[in-house]
């Protein structure tokens, strides 16, 4: 599976930027803990997250 970047809105992919960024000076904690830690866990945010990875895994 892997994340399609282009599918998320503009406020989600700056939240996912900004995950990651954190992630990556925090010995690699999971983005999706961070979310939570964060509570970052709007439904918009999660679902925008679940299609993203989700989307054209048939490719």
């Amino acid at each position: 599976m892997s994340l399609h970047r282009d599918m998320l809105s503009r406020e989600n992919l700056n939240r996912l930027d900004m995950l990651q960024w954190v992630s990556e000076r925090n010995h690699h904690i999971p983005v999706t803990e961070l979310a939570f830690m964060l509570d970052i866990t709007e439904d918009t945010f999660i679902n925008d997250m679940l299609l993203a990875t989700c989307a054209h895994d048939d490719d």
